[in-house]
């Protein structure tokens, strides 16, 4: 009964987007990577957005452990207005996330590189055209985009450097292990919402 109520009260915090952390997650001045523990610098790097090699110099949230950080989220559990979809991905710019819906339960969150400016990555709702395991970015010299899902022009959400900043030409950048989720999940005609 008491697991029940605990994942209720963490889906309650998560549909409202209450702040999950406490006190004993702390914000830091990394100074070496040798700061934190090797176990969490996967969740250090999805939780601040930030590739590894950016982490000197950076103030990031460190989890207390894996459980808390495996159990937070930045977006909420549920969205109304995706209800009636089947599948979706939402990108919301601002924030520099990305949800994966399914009847508006969120499935997965990650965080993005966007264009260097908001306006790089261009706004609207768009489909998968084509997915590749390796495409190749004809306009920006040949540059590899490894799991790459096209939407429109030159614009594809696919992995690539995680910069902690907006960063690319227009593409929707990915840690590979989120690349790498996203391109299994999403099929051709998979609905993709980009906002502010």
């Amino acid at each position: 009964m008491s697991v029940l109520v605990g994942v209720l009260t963490l889906i309650f915090a998560m549909a409202l987007n209450l702040p999950l952390a406490d006190q004993e997650n702390q914000r830091q001045i990394i100074t070496s990577k040798s700061q934190i523990d090797s176990a969490l610098i996967p969740w250090v790097e999805k939780i601040n957005g930030t590739d590894k090699k950016y982490f000197v110099g950076k103030n990031l949230l460190i989890p207390k452990d894996t459980g808390w950080a495996k159990s937070y989220s930045p977006l909420p559990a549920y969205d109304s207005l995706l209800a009636t979809r089947d599948s979706v991905i939402v990108v919301f710019l601002e924030k520099s996330l990305l949800g994966v819906y399914e009847h508006g339960c969120l499935m997965a969150w990650a965080p993005i590189t966007r264009g260097r400016k908001v306006s790089f990555t261009p706004l609207g709702e768009y489909a998968v055209l084509d997915k590749a395991r390796l495409m190749y970015s004809k306009k920006y010299g040949n540059v590899p985009m490894p799991y790459s899902l096209h939407l429109v022009d030159n614009i594809c959400i696919h992995q690539g450097p995680m910069v902690g900043r907006g960063a690319s030409h227009g593409c929707i950048r990915l840690f590979k292990r989120d690349a790498q989720w996203l391109y299994t999940w999403a099929r051709k005609g998979t609905k993709v919402i980009i906002k502010i």
